[in-house]
């Protein structure tokens, strides 16, 4: 419907103020033919539904808004959206931003807007000494300007980082921790504490607290278990060894009271303690734990002990009442567990139903973390003790199934396709397959092999990819992967709805690259240089389809405007045309030379940076490394890793980027680049396993061991 409309030309504002959450239908190039009048009318809905809309579509609307003047008055009213604002183009409106400093102050920016809004407007004086008057803007702080605001009212300071709309920056966390670690860390002080502050206090400071700061600190982090969950696993360790020895839980008797205080962050617990704190507990308190975050280690051991005589039992034996106590935790046994269940107990509709509340757990905070603590190995392990049990859940006889082996769309949609197996999937009426292209083309855990035989589906019904129209193919997801490069040139590229949806999906050969960006240029009747921001947006990961050459004629303020968003992706460029794309924002009249880029400009290049030359990453200071983005490290070519970055350097690394780290990168580096990596992930000075403190350490992940295994076979090498 939305396309008909568009495809009459001009909207009038009365269709266009009923329209509702069908503006999300609107092209890019469309809202950008709007007035600003006409957008400011729609800005209460498009706000509402910016989580909704593509990267290039919030970016139409604020350009479109901004060329129409006065905006520092209707900051506040953009919220979130505010957020796709390229540095660039802010940087070109910031006299006027800071012009009016109570507006921008309670304005929602990103991370590096906040930071550069801070810079110029210190130097400009714009910012007076007072945190109180900075709102968001105290999260663009530097750490020499923070500790003052700490110094002058610690509690203030505290509180008003708790509740900015700004996230903060790891440099900046630890700025804070820095000064708390020289204070006494009272009730007051810890009640104001933001729990992704308090998750970052060293070990040693948190195990000499009191009894009531340290409750006051472990109800923080039990509020928003997320921050924990996050941290590399040693420094977990320490600090759930730390909180168990301030609360005088260590060596204690009482397991049952282990288990209550420290209540959803007990799974991080080392093995041993994990198993006597659960052993005896579960069979009356297992509904209590079934929203924990239990990583693959923990799950091993959970099911394990929930398969013991004391507790449940083999799963043969268990009766429907166990497996709605178990709920969502019935998908994390092992796949001989799953196997051998008590069919006649089962129920596909009671299947259904948890996995409908794992889909919804894992979109909670705790349940994103936890998720993408996951490897692509346990992700799909995970898929398929999904479908193990789902399939058992069919043999099930007929009057306790529940469910047809076809589910409608409507079912799928508020759970995992990937659940229920392509199997399932294929057996699905044509009209309710139809209908959930958008479902299935966007699970990101259906198997490749999957996704070949669903696309096959598509075309029986379908016909040839020829008989795709646009609002088809911008439906497809991940399916339209499966589109072989002959068949990607009989595709609308030109359309940018197309473009865009094509554009968001990572899957792609370098072949098929190379025919998306082509077909997108003739279709278009476009030449590279005169490809504009919102074209460059649509291309997304098809932008490394573009020759060398091709990529050194781009507009550079039309790229520097797109790579807030184009640096967000795992892009699969070449090295060397990463270094093009680097080169184009160095130029002097955009972020300048690479030397002089600040924290804000590198996190604003993303993945991008990646493709700096070896002696420009060799050359970065503190504040430079602050800003790389984990995927931009992860993206570094192994040994250009280990040639550029000291152990100095690394020593400035966050634990998230020091997380990104790869094993093929670790592997190459000698043991004083391997030791500050292993500083950075523990959080100890000595980089090793030392930390003691009641409930004791316990062995690293694999990645984190390698590491620790490294650096070891260094040392005695070096011998």
């Amino acid at each position: 419907m939305v396309q008909k409309i568009q495809n009459k030309g001009t909207i009038s504002d009365n269709v266009l103020s009923h329209m509702g959450s069908m503006l999300l239908g609107l092209s890019p190039t469309y809202l950008q033919q709007l007035s600003a009048n006409q957008i400011l009318q729609l800005l209460p809905t498009l706000t509402m539904n910016v989580d909704s809309m593509s990267p290039a579509q919030r970016l139409a609307v604020l350009q479109r808004l901004w060329a129409g003047g006065n905006m520092t008055a209707r900051l506040q009213d953009l919220g979130s959206l505010l957020q796709s604002l390229p540095l660039i183009q802010l940087r070109r409106q910031i006299s006027d931003v800071l012009s009016d400093l109570p507006r921008a102050a309670i304005a929602s920016w990103n991370m590096q807007q906040a930071q550069l809004l801070f810079r110029e407007g210190s130097r400009r004086r714009a910012i007076q000494e007072d945190a109180n008057s900075l709102g968001n803007l105290v999260a663009g702080a530097d750490c020499n300007s923070l500790s003052g605001f700490l110094s002058d009212n610690v509690t203030q300071t505290l509180k008003q980082l708790y509740g900015i709309k700004v996230p903060l920056a790891p440099c900046l966390i630890q700025c804070v921790v820095d000064q708390l670690t020289s204070l006494t860390l009272t009730v007051e002080l810890l009640n104001n504490l933001d729990p992704q502050i308090g998750a970052e206090i060293p070990p040693s400071k948190v195990s000499i607290l009191g009894p009531s700061s340290c409750r006051s600190l472990l109800e923080s982090l039990k509020s928003q278990p997320q921050f924990v969950t996050a941290l590399p696993q040693q420094r977990q360790l320490l600090l759930l060894d730390a909180l168990s020895s301030c609360l005088g839980l260590a060596g204690t008797s009482s397991l049952q009271e282990i288990f209550v205080a420290l209540g959803v962050l007990t799974p991080f617990l080392k093995n041993s303690t994990f198993l006597s704190v659960f052993h005896g507990i579960l069979a009356q308190a297992v509904e209590s734990v079934t929203n924990y975050c239990f990583l693959p280690k923990t799950q091993m051991l959970l099911t394990s002990v929930l398969q013991e005589p004391q507790e449940f039992g083999p799963p043969n034996l268990w009766m429907p009442t166990v497996l709605e106590r178990l709920d969502r935790l019935v998908p994390l046994f092992p796949a001989q567990s799953l196997q051998i269940l008590n069919t006649s107990a089962l129920s596909t509709a009671w299947v259904l139903t948890i996995f409908s509340e794992d889909y919804r757990w894992r979109k909670s905070p705790l349940g994103v973390v936890c998720t993408n603590n996951e490897s692509p190995q346990q992700r799909a392990e995970s898929t398929s003790r999904q479908c193990s049990l789902f399939q058992q859940s069919l043999l099930a006889p007929s009057p306790a199934r529940g469910a047809v082996l076809g589910p409608e769309c409507q079912t799928l949609q508020g759970l995992a396709p990937s659940a229920l197996g392509a199997k399932v999937l294929l057996g699905m009426p044509i009209v309710e397959f139809m209908d959930c292209l958008e479902v299935i083309g966007g699970d990101p855990d259906i198997p490749l092999k999957d996704l070949k035989i669903l696309f096959a589906k598509l075309l029986k019904i379908v016909g040839p990819v020829s008989n795709f129209t646009p609002l088809l193919i911008a439906r497809l997801g991940r399916l339209a992967t499966q589109i072989s490069y002959q068949q990607l040139q009989k595709l609308p590229l030109g359309n940018m709805q197309v473009m865009e949806a094509l554009g968001k999906e990572k899957e792609w050969s370098s072949k098929q690259l190379q025919a998306l960006t082509r077909g997108f240029l003739q279709s278009s009747n476009l030449s590279v240089n005169g490809l504009d921001t919102l074209q460059l947006m649509a291309l997304g990961y098809a932008v490394c389809g573009l020759q060398s050459t091709d990529l050194q004629k781009l507009q550079p303020f039309e790229f520097c405007s797109a790579v807030l968003h184009l640096g967000s992706l795992s892009l699969s460029c070449t090295e060397e045309q990463l270094y093009i794309l680097t080169q184009l924002c160095a130029k002097p009249d955009m972020f300048g030379p690479v030397s002089g880029w600040t924290e804000d400009i590198f996190r604003e290049m993303g993945t991008v940076a990646a493709g700096l030359q070896d002696i420009e990453l060799s050359s970065l200071v503190q504040e430079q490394i602050w800003g790389l983005s984990s995927l931009a490290v992860s993206r570094l070519e192994p040994k250009k890793f280990a040639v550029c970055f000291s152990p100095a350097q690394l020593r400035f690394f966050s634990w998230s980027q020091a997380s990104a780290v790869t094993e093929q990168q670790a592997k190459l580096l000698d043991k004083g680049q391997l030791k500050a990596l292993s500083i950075v992930l523990t959080g100890q000075e000595d980089g090793t396993l030392t930390y003691r403190a009641g409930l004791s350490s316990e062995a690293p992940l694999p990645f984190y061991t390698l590491i620790l295994c490294c650096v070891v076979l260094s040392l005695l090498q070096g011998q």
